[in-house]
């Protein structure tokens, strides 16, 4: 039996790549696109553009605001949310739920919150240098924040304990080509007939015909939103909001 540790079976499946404004993003080398985490022309820029408003947006009209993160990666959109409700200090209380099918990831992270030696601590480094330059302050404290305030969990479920309590919903699972179920226009209905509160923001990189049909059949009003560098469209979408 040809047996290897998880790490280098991980090792050898991705591939690490530093975009167009010196941030790192991962490369899956076991897909037959090779499809990146991230676009080419920025990872931490990308995460700003695509998700930095929509957080800001959250936070100042919902007092006790709920994210849901759908795709942890390396941690680029929750640590944005721990910068921003740090940076705004507002007086509420603040929960993120993040779902990664990748055990791995969730491995790697949970060593960088715990400032443990890991396999990507110098990705995390980089990653964490570039928010350094808009948050000084907050990515020192990001840490302990989202040690109290974050929930990871694992294979995208309905949890019937944020049953209608989500006000963010930040969608960052692959495309449809690498994860073609969490596309699908009914499964999109049910996930966002479960999760969303009475006032809702979803947002995501990506833009198709079923998630825009499952947004309007569940009472989302879809904004007009240009793509990041070059793309056609992202989607913004709000829900009373």
């Amino acid at each position: 039996m040809n047996w290897k540790p998880a790490g280098l079976i991980y090792q050898a499946r991705f591939a690490t790549v530093i975009t167009d404004d010196g941030s790192p993003t991962i490369r899956d080398l076991g897909i037959a696109n090779q499809e990146c985490m991230h676009h080419s022309g920025g990872a931490y820029q990308e995460t700003q553009y695509i998700y930095g408003e929509a957080i800001r947006a959250v936070i100042k009209t919902c007092p006790n605001p709920h994210f849901l993160v759908v795709g942890l990666g390396l941690g680029y959109i929750e640590i944005l949310i721990a910068c921003e409700w740090l940076k705004s200090q507002p007086s509420g209380h603040c929960q993120v739920i993040s779902f990664e099918s990748e055990a791995y990831w969730q491995e790697q992270f949970q060593h960088w919150l715990l400032d443990e030696p890991s396999e990507l601590w110098e990705i995390h480094q980089l990653r964490d240098d570039k928010f350094k330059q808009d948050y000084p302050e907050e990515i020192t404290q990001a840490q302990d924040w989202l040690k109290n305030h974050l929930i990871l969990e694992n294979e995208l479920t309905y949890l019937p304990q944020w049953q209608g309590q989500i006000h963010g919903i930040l969608f960052d699972a692959y495309s449809s080509k690498t994860s073609q179920e969490l596309w699908q226009e009914d499964y999109l209905i049910k996930f966002l007939q479960h999760y969303s509160a009475e006032h809702c923001l979803f947002v995501t990189y990506a833009s198709t015909g079923s998630l825009k049909r499952a947004l309007k059949f569940c009472d989302f009003m879809i904004h007009e939103r240009g793509g990041f560098q070059g793309k056609k469209e992202s989607t913004w979408a709000t829900k009373n909001l």
